[in-house]
Formats: structure tokens, sequence, C-alpha cells
């Protein structure tokens, strides 16, 4: 579900909310720990642990890594 993954991102952006914190709530509710989503998406559990925190942008890359492991949506 792609398109629910970005439609959350668009409406964060809309709000001027953080994708980090999108991402954190869409892996703390899929009971994955940042170690697990680590394994899944193919990123470190650093860069994942920034980009929740707001600290680091993910990149397109990243995110379509996030929702595959998170299983869902990315649409432009």
């Amino acid at each position: 579900m792609i398109s629910e993954f970005i439609g959350s991102l668009e409406q964060g952006m809309n709000e001027n909310v953080a994708v980090g914190p999108r991402i954190r709530e869409l892996r703390t509710k899929k009971g994955l720990s940042l170690r697990a989503l680590a394994q899944l998406s193919g990123l470190s559990t650093n860069a994942i642990s920034l980009i929740e925190r707001g600290d680091n942008s993910p990149t397109v890359s990243s995110l379509h890594n996030l929702a595959s492991a998170l299983n869902v949506p990315i649409t432009a």
C-alpha cells in the first residue's frame, strides 16, 4: 500500500509534520524494532534513527526501501 504511505507523507507535509515521526509510527504499529526494520529495509539502524528523529532527510531510495519493508505503498 505505497499510496497509503505517500498519502500519509503528503498529509504530513501539508500539516508541516516531518516524515520521520510517520515512519516511526508505522514501524511501531507493526511491532518492529529499529533493528528489525533495518534488516528488512537494508538501511542501518543509525540511518533509520536519524530519519525518525528528523536529524536526516531520507533519499527517495531510502523511502522506497522503508515503504517496502513496512509493506505500505508509495505513489508519486
